[in-house]
């Protein structure tokens, strides 16, 4: 939860990121147990995030069928892990 952008960055350099590389770096600063993250677009994904990236429809969003299965899937695999 929270923001991959926060005022101490430079707005510039931010935006110059693709947005994978913005995620992984809240990601690495946050350091959580476990993630996901929602983008429909996966151009410019580290190797190392695309195992926590579900892609979005671009205009259906999670609302497409398969998605929905997935991000479904995909947070249930996260709560049993968590109940370890």
């Amino acid at each position: 939860m929270g923001a991959t952008f926060h005022r101490r960055m430079d707005p510039e350099w931010f935006r110059s990121l693709p947005r994978g590389v913005q995620v992984w770096g809240d990601v690495c600063r946050r350091e959580p147990d476990a993630w996901l993250a929602l983008d429909d677009d996966d151009a410019g994904w580290p190797a190392v995030c695309r195992s926590h990236l579900v892609r979005t429809d671009p205009v259906l969003g999670i609302s497409a069928p398969a998605v929905l299965m997935e991000l479904q899937t995909r947070l249930a695999a996260l709560h049993r892990s968590g109940e370890d």
